[in-house]
């Protein structure tokens, strides 16, 4: 009987294995007479057999290797903060948004990590000669081009991450939460239909209410000029 390699998937794997063809006797498929057990097709080409009878109950993972995933899980938790503290230079300053309720807009060469639970936000290329783009987790529910600079995410539970580029970036909605980095200005203003907006920090400092007035920060060592028209 000829045999052949074919390759099986099983649960996303590859196997090597020899195609069984069993002789036909009598017009009555035998599979058992070559040793297969019975029920088995003669025609599959991957045999519907367990690779493993039998589940150990021992746990594969050693105390040691768990530990170590454990600490691997837990340096992936710092990774974004790291991100933004990579590329730190010399006069670079802060911006921090939690909980902002209304717009939050900021211009500068910035590095940038932001969440918003409802709402939208727009990115603004301010460098004609930078092709980066805002990375954005897969998290808009909608995406607009408004035009070659600009970029308008729709949805909930946004999230987005720029390091060291000069942007424009608005965030309207409830729920913005912004980390910056670098030397930039800002904008900050409340929503009218709510009682407390958040709160904002500049360069470190101690955290303010964010009011229904707008109110404009600079943040880093050289103030920028002030942003362009937009949303």
């Amino acid at each position: 009987m000829p045999q052949a390699l074919h390759r099986c998937r099983t649960g996303g794997a590859a196997y090597p294995f020899r195609a069984l063809r069993v002789p036909l006797f009598a017009g009555v498929q035998r599979p058992w007479a070559s040793g297969l057990p019975r029920g088995v097709s003669s025609g599959l080409h991957c045999p519907y057999i367990s690779f493993k009878r039998r589940t150990n109950g021992r746990l594969i993972l050693t105390a040691d290797v768990r530990n170590a995933l454990l600490i691997l899980l837990a340096l992936a938790g710092l990774a974004a903060p790291a991100a933004l503290a990579s590329g730190v230079t010399k006069g670079d300053g802060t911006l921090s948004v939690r909980g902002g309720n209304g717009k939050v807009s900021l211009t500068g060469r910035v590095s940038i990590l932001g969440r918003v639970d409802s709402g939208r936000v727009y990115f603004t290329n301010l460098d004609p000669s930078d092709l980066s783009e805002p990375d954005v987790f897969d998290t808009c529910d909608r995406v607009k081009f408004l035009n070659d600079a600009t970029t308008l995410c729709i949805g909930t539970k946004l999230r987005f991450r720029l390091l060291g580029v000069r942007y424009r970036v608005t965030a309207v909605g409830r729920g913005i939460d912004i980390s910056a980095v670098g030397k930039g200005q800002a904008t900050i203003e409340g929503a009218d239909a709510t009682v407390e907006d958040g709160a904002y920090s500049v360069n470190g400092g101690l955290y303010k209410d964010i009011t229904d007035d707008p109110v404009t920060v600079t943040f880093g060592a050289t103030t920028p000029t002030p942003p362009p028209a937009g949303p």
